[in-house]
Parts: C-alpha cells; structure tokens; sequence
C-alpha cells in the first residue's frame, strides 16, 4: 500500500451554497449593513433601481449600500475581504460580506480606507460574479482587484453594489434567493426601522433610503406618555427617572418602545 500526502481544498459552491444560507434574502441584506454599523458608519445611504414592471417578478434592478465607516485599506484586503472565516473580524464569523451573493450573482466592492502602514490613504475595487463558477477549486479561482493609493486626504467608505438579482431569473430559483417583500418602496423605509429602532430613534446611525433620510417623527404615532419614577442609587443621591413611552406605526401592530432621561432631583 502506497502513501502520499493531500491538501484540502474548498470548491466555489461553498460561497454559492454555504456562505449565502441565511433565512431570506432580507435577512442577508441585513448582514451588509451590520457590518457598516460594526465599522463606526454614521451614516449609511440605500440605493435601491426599482423596474416600472406592475409585476413583482423582477420589481428591482440593483441594489446598493454604503457607509461612512473606516473602510478597507488595500494593505488590508486579503484577510478582510478575500479570505473567508478571517479572524480580522472581531465580531461574526468573517463571512457577512459575501450575503449579497444570496440576492445577485455579481456583487462589486468599492472601498477607500486608510493604509496605517503608508500613511496613505487606498481606494480598492473588487467584483464576484458567480455565474463564473464552473465547480472549481477556490484556491485556484483568481479574482481581479483594482487599487491605487491616492495623493489626499480622502473620506473613508465601503460600497456594495448587487446587480444580476436571482429573483429576476426566468428559471425557477431556491425560495432563499427569491426577495423579500420588505424590499418593495412601499414597505422598505419601514422594513428598515422596525430592525433598527434604536439608531434611528437615537440618531446614533442616520439611514437614507433613496435620498430620504429616515427620521423617528416618521414612525412615532402621536405624542409620548410619560412616567417619573423616583430612585436612589447606592450612594444615596436621588434621581427621578423620566419613562417616555413611544407608539410605534409597525407592519404588524402597534408597538411600545421607550427612552429614558435622567434628571438630578
């Protein structure tokens, strides 16, 4: 009996199949932008090309977002963007930035961020396109990365762009790949806030959705009730705690949520 040694290789399927297996598509859009709120974006713009069909077949052309975070720096993007399961992320499992690939089969990276090495800053551009994967090994798939390094100061950012939807196939495709209602005009500014209440409510994080910015007057129904409750904490300073309860318009019911303000008595 002979002996020899193997290496483990990954085949393209894993990012077609394995990296794009979340719930719905919605879901997976939403990983995109977790992963801008997780780099410090203040601010992150939705672009979504709506068709002029009636039909909800193929109601949407592209889909876009992009943040103000810090980017990622050319010096940078092999262990953040091209190598799955990286560790770079200190949160997640390194592999959010591939969900776009569940709702189009290409998807373009643009990005500039800061080089801490070169003191300089790097802009960077990448795309997937899927239907280039022939059941090959991903080792040996090249993919095309175009950077320069740019002579001013620059705004940092990261664009994803997902074009090629698998919901606008004439074939029959997999119910994880078909889009999610929530991205339809009529439903995605709400679709939007009812996940990310907080930041909107706070302004801590500002969504604009097709030029709108989302803003909590848009959402609130009504003026807010209030409760004060008295407290004293362990140093024996007293404090009223000011309750404003919110109703909330939702795709579902109305909900309550509430914000706390704390004043000195």
């Amino acid at each position: 009996m002979k002996s020899t040694t193997k290496k483990i290789t990954t085949n393209t399927r894993v990012i077609k199949d394995l990296l794009t297996n979340y719930r719905d598509t919605f879901q997976a859009f939403r990983e995109l932008i977790n992963n801008s709120i997780q780099a410090d974006s203040k601010n992150i713009e939705i672009n979504i090309e709506y068709t002029n069909s009636a039909s909800f077949k193929s109601p949407i052309k592209t889909i876009e977002i992009k943040d103000d975070g810090y980017g990622v720096p050319f010096n940078e993007f092999d262990n953040r963007i091209l190598e799955i399961g990286t560790m770079a992320k200190q949160k997640g499992q390194g592999i959010g930035r591939f969900s776009s690939l569940q709702i189009g089969e290409l998807m373009h990276i643009n990005t500039v961020g800061f080089d801490k090495e070169k003191n300089q800053f790097s802009k960077t551009e990448f795309s997937i396109d899927t239907t280039d994967f022939k059941n090959a090994q991903l080792e040996k798939t090249e993919f095309k990365v175009d950077y320069e390094y740019l002579p001013n100061r620059e705004k940092t950012y990261y664009k994803v762009t997902i074009e090629q939807l698998h919901h606008n196939k004439a074939e029959k495709i997999a119910k994880r790949n078909t889009l999610n209602e929530n991205f339809l005009s009529k439903n995605i500014n709400q679709a939007i806030f009812e996940h990310y209440p907080y930041e909107i409510f706070h302004n801590t994080v500002k969504f604009i959705v097709n030029g709108v910015e989302l803003k909590r007057k848009d959402f609130v129904i009504g003026e807010p009730s209030k409760k004060s409750v008295e407290y004293t904490d362990k140093k024996g300073e007293n404090f009223n705690l000011n309750f404003y309860f919110y109703n909330i318009k939702s795709s579902l019911n109305k909900v309550k949520v509430f914000f706390k303000s704390i004043m000195l008595v």
